[in-house]
């Protein structure tokens, strides 16, 4: 019978030459490690988004700001600037916009929209900057089709 000592430098040789064995001992262990920690991360970004939304909501619950919209599911709503900013506003704060709007005391530039809010105000804006821009030259859309 080994003593402790004995089996710790048993163990240390081990992995010193036997690369499969450290490999397969640290992947298990990482492997145990990141399914517990990952988890739990994603448990809290879930309430985060939750909370954050819920401020943002219509009436302070979770729904869609849209007028007559009732889309209350998580995974389908977003944050969306109000003054169509997000990109510039990206650029000063990185992508944790949940974390930043909670931090900062939620300010009032921000909604919560489903996608197909997101993706109907995004093309209404599209569609006004294209016709003030193309408006002087009196362009219409079908001038820009290959023939």
């Amino acid at each position: 019978m080994m003593t402790k000592d004995q089996f710790n430098k048993y163990m240390r040789d081990r992995y010193a030459t036997r690369l499969d064995v450290r490999e397969y001992q640290i992947g298990r262990t990482l492997a145990r490690y990141h399914a517990g920690h990952w988890a739990s991360v994603q448990s809290q970004n879930q309430e985060l988004k939750k909370e954050v939304l819920t401020h943002y909501g219509k009436n302070g619950k979770l729904q869609c700001c849209w007028d007559g919209c009732v889309v209350d599911d998580l995974d389908v709503l977003s944050l969306d600037h109000l003054a169509d900013d997000g990109a510039e506003h990206r650029k000063h704060i990185g992508t944790r916009i949940y974390r930043w709007a909670k931090s900062h005391g939620f300010p009032p530039v921000l909604q919560t929209l489903c996608m197909n809010h997101q993706w109907k105000k995004e093309l209404t804006r599209r569609r006004s900057s294209w016709y003030d821009s193309n408006r002087a030259r009196k362009v219409v859309p079908h001038e820009f089709r290959e023939t």
